[in-house]
């Protein structure tokens, strides 16, 4: 297997296990998972094994349902901890003169 192909198959991998430990964060089924976004009973089951993938429209779509950003979906593990994941979901709604102030505080 070549460099990027196991680059994609990382991505995978963590894509089938983040949406299981998110949909497992709000206590919801595969089924369940499935049936909000109103596509079939399998569908969440089949990304999660590895049977399929969404498609664009439809990752953002999980994203909605499972309360997250999609630009934050792949943040995970000790790189990205809960508390960091959380002041840049605050940081997204922050004036950026705001933004500046508190760089100037740490910096």
């Amino acid at each position: 297997m070549d460099e990027t192909s196991e680059f994609c198959e990382a991505y995978l991998r963590l894509l089938r296990e983040r949406l299981t430990a998110l949909r497992l964060e709000k206590g919801m089924s595969e089924y369940r998972l499935s049936y909000e976004l109103g596509l079939s009973k399998g569908y969440i089951h089949n990304i999660a094994s590895g049977k399929a993938l969404p498609s664009m429209r439809q990752f953002f779509e999980i994203c909605g349902c499972l309360e997250t950003d999609p630009a934050l979906f792949f943040m995970c593990g000790d790189a990205y901890p809960p508390c960091l994941q959380q002041l840049v979901r605050c940081l997204k709604e922050t004036e950026p003169e705001m933004i500046e102030q508190l760089l100037a505080l740490f910096l």
